[in-house]
């Protein structure tokens, strides 16, 4: 997780194209009683995507939620992200 927060992916465009991953792993149970170790990882369907500098700064200091604001709106309009 330390490593992540110095690697190169940038800024997020939004939370539709952000990947994400959980830090607890899990013991799942199968109907043989056999354990499995899980860890959970999203990846978008529709690609990473990230802003550039200039596009962080310009987007960040117009509307700091704009990640939210986007959610909202797709949500809202019935276009429910995946």
């Amino acid at each position: 997780m330390f490593s992540f927060l110095f690697d190169d992916v940038g800024v997020s465009q939004d939370y539709r194209h952000i990947e994400g991953f959980g830090v607890n792993t899990y013991t799942l149970i199968n109907k043989a009683s056999k354990e499995h170790f899980v860890k959970f990882h999203r990846k978008p369907t529709r690609g990473v995507k990230c802003l550039l500098e200039e596009e962080a700064i310009r987007v960040g200091g117009s509307n700091h939620n704009h990640a939210t604001k986007d959610l909202y709106d797709l949500v809202f309009a019935g276009n429910y992200p995946e």
